[in-house]
């Protein structure tokens, strides 16, 4: 009992920051033990050990399941345990399992030992705070460690104009055809894309028709191209591209009624104002150009 106490002492001041309070509290009462404990002799074991198999990166999607491998050999009556590091820099650690029981809180957290030897962490629904440091222990004295860094791919997804520069409200006429471009960068291989109005799915084969898409994949993910023909001004609202439940962007589309079926489009960039693109502009424009060329009497 009391030798499971100092290795448990040993392993956490390996873990702490010298500055932090429990390191000078520990310290010296673990000094202590030790010295009681070379008093008695004992013979030396072999010490476990990290297979060189294990992968000390792992790079996962968000939304996927994480396997984070830790084979021991000679592992014998010792205790396998793995913690996280804090993601705010401040060296602390938390336990996450201890043999085969689970000490986090979160659900999505497991240990699942395959034989003979591998006390692999299983993370499920990996979410994007899952990223960071690991560390996979073993109660040996002294005790031993592995580092493994998680990272989770995070998909984008950007609504974009023809020329590829982002968009949040794009106008048209009624009975123009609505086109809206969603790209989507690390896209997951599990994960299929769709397009909803007011928060409602679009249904391709509904009786309004004239509703189609087309997805183009590509090496760094996909393109999805949504249609409406003959749009009327209750095709109007909020539209959202949308990767399964992981993420999702949203555009604002505005049907004007008018007779012209011209698409207008309005993005955060700059409009180009040239004089001969308004009527009225450049009827002053022709005015005030032959006014200063006419010859003085």
């Amino acid at each position: 009992m009391m030798a499971g106490l100092f290795l448990w002492g040993v392993w956490f001041l390996m873990l702490l920051p010298s500055g932090h309070p429990s390191y000078s509290t520990l310290l010296p009462m673990i000094i202590d033990y030790d010295s009681e404990e070379d008093t008695t002799t004992s013979t030396a074991e072999p010490l476990p050990f990290f297979s060189p198999d294990n992968p000390t990166n792992i790079t996962v999607h968000l939304g996927s399941t994480a396997f984070l491998h830790c084979k021991v050999t000679l592992l014998n009556d010792k205790t396998v345990s793995w913690v996280k590091q804090s993601g705010e820099g401040d060296g602390q650690v938390k336990l996450l399992t201890f043999g085969l029981h689970t000490y986090s809180q979160d659900t999505r957290l497991s240990i699942n030992f395959e034989q003979p030897d591998d006390w692999k962490l299983r993370i499920q629904g990996v979410e994007k705070a899952d990223g960071g440091a690991y560390a996979c222990q073993v109660s040996s004295h002294p005790p031993q460690a592995m580092g493994v860094n998680l990272t989770v791919i995070v998909p984008k997804i950007s609504l974009v104009d023809d020329l590829g520069r982002k968009m949040t409200d794009k106008y048209y006429n009624s009975g123009s055809t609505v086109e809206l471009r969603c790209v989507i960068t690390h896209l997951p291989p599990t994960y299929s894309i769709l397009w909803r109005h007011n928060n409602l799915t679009l249904n391709y084969d509904a009786s309004r028709g004239g509703i189609s898409v087309k997805t183009t994949m590509r090496k760094e993910g996909a393109v999805s191209v949504l249609y409406i023909a003959n749009a009327k001004q209750n095709d109007s609202g909020p539209y959202t591209c949308a990767l399964g439940g992981l993420t999702y962007n949203t555009i604002l589309v505005h049907v004007m009624a008018g007779e012209t079926p011209a698409a207008m489009q309005h993005s955060n960039h700059a409009v180009n104002n040239h004089p001969h693109q308004n009527p009225i502009i450049f009827s002053l424009f022709s005015s005030l150009t032959l006014i200063l060329t006419l010859p003085d009497h």
